[in-house]
Protein backbone atom coordinates (compact mmCIF):
# COMPACT_ATOMS: atom_id res chain seq x y z
CA UNK A 1 0.00 0.00 0.00
CA UNK A 2 1.26 3.24 -1.06
CA UNK A 3 1.11 6.53 1.24
CA UNK A 4 -1.25 9.26 0.11
CA UNK A 5 0.39 12.63 0.10
CA UNK A 6 -0.26 15.73 1.72
CA UNK A 7 -2.69 16.88 -0.61
CA UNK A 8 -4.43 13.85 -0.82
CA UNK A 9 -5.34 13.91 2.94
CA UNK A 10 -5.86 17.54 2.99
CA UNK A 11 -8.11 16.83 -0.07
CA UNK A 12 -10.32 14.45 2.05
CA UNK A 13 -10.19 16.47 4.82
CA UNK A 14 -11.65 19.25 3.65
CA UNK A 15 -14.40 17.07 1.43
CA UNK A 16 -15.34 15.50 4.64
CA UNK A 17 -15.84 18.70 6.34
CA UNK A 18 -17.88 20.76 3.60
CA UNK A 19 -21.05 19.61 5.72
CA UNK A 20 -19.75 19.56 9.02
CA UNK A 21 -17.73 17.21 11.11
CA UNK A 22 -16.73 16.23 14.21
CA UNK A 23 -13.18 14.96 14.74
CA UNK A 24 -13.78 11.66 14.90
CA UNK A 25 -15.84 11.31 11.79
CA UNK A 26 -12.84 13.42 9.87
CA UNK A 27 -10.50 10.15 11.46
CA UNK A 28 -12.91 7.95 10.42
CA UNK A 29 -13.82 9.11 6.40
CA UNK A 30 -9.86 9.47 6.09
CA UNK A 31 -8.72 6.72 7.59
CA UNK A 32 -6.78 8.56 9.61
CA UNK A 33 -5.52 9.14 13.22
CA UNK A 34 -6.53 11.53 15.99
CA UNK A 35 -2.72 12.94 16.20
CA UNK A 36 -2.56 13.16 12.37
CA UNK A 37 -5.90 14.74 12.16
CA UNK A 38 -5.25 17.16 14.84
CA UNK A 39 -2.03 18.40 13.16
CA UNK A 40 -4.04 19.05 9.58
CA UNK A 41 -6.77 20.95 11.30
CA UNK A 42 -4.90 23.38 13.09
CA UNK A 43 -2.84 24.17 9.35
CA UNK A 44 -5.70 24.17 7.90
CA UNK A 45 -7.49 26.41 10.48
CA UNK A 46 -4.49 28.41 10.25
CA UNK A 47 -5.01 28.72 6.39
CA UNK A 48 -8.60 29.57 6.81
CA UNK A 49 -9.61 26.92 5.28
CA UNK A 50 -11.46 25.42 7.79
CA UNK A 51 -13.10 26.94 10.70
CA UNK A 52 -13.60 25.10 14.06
CA UNK A 53 -17.39 25.62 16.14
CA UNK A 54 -17.49 24.31 19.07
CA UNK A 55 -16.57 20.54 18.49
CA UNK A 56 -17.64 20.81 14.66
CA UNK A 57 -15.37 21.31 11.50
CA UNK A 58 -16.79 23.37 8.40
CA UNK A 59 -14.66 23.45 5.29
CA UNK A 60 -14.59 27.71 4.22
CA UNK A 61 -15.45 29.21 0.75
CA UNK A 62 -11.75 29.37 0.17
CA UNK A 63 -11.32 25.67 1.64
CA UNK A 64 -13.88 24.73 -0.88
CA UNK A 65 -12.23 26.97 -3.35
CA UNK A 66 -8.67 24.83 -2.47
CA UNK A 67 -10.50 21.45 -2.70
CA UNK A 68 -11.98 22.02 -6.42
CA UNK A 69 -8.59 22.89 -7.42
CA UNK A 70 -6.72 19.81 -6.03
CA UNK A 71 -9.55 17.70 -8.10
CA UNK A 72 -8.98 19.41 -10.86
CA UNK A 73 -5.35 18.44 -10.71
CA UNK A 74 -5.97 15.00 -9.62
CA UNK A 75 -8.07 14.48 -13.14
CA UNK A 76 -5.69 16.58 -15.01
CA UNK A 77 -2.55 14.34 -13.83
CA UNK A 78 -4.84 10.96 -14.28
CA UNK A 79 -5.18 12.16 -18.07
CA UNK A 80 -2.68 9.83 -20.07
CA UNK A 81 -1.83 12.27 -22.32
CA UNK A 82 -0.64 14.65 -19.98
CA UNK A 83 0.74 11.68 -17.93
CA UNK A 84 2.51 10.62 -21.57
CA UNK A 85 3.89 14.70 -22.17
CA UNK A 86 5.34 14.86 -18.93
CA UNK A 87 6.97 11.12 -19.15
CA UNK A 88 8.36 12.51 -22.72
CA UNK A 89 9.59 15.55 -20.70
CA UNK A 90 11.92 13.99 -19.10
CA UNK A 91 13.76 12.76 -21.48
CA UNK A 92 14.11 16.05 -23.83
Amino acid sequence: MSKRSREQIVSQILDVCCDGANKTTIVHKTNSNSVNISLYLKMLIKNKLVRANDRSYRTTSKGIEILENLRRIHVALADPEIQHADFMMQYE
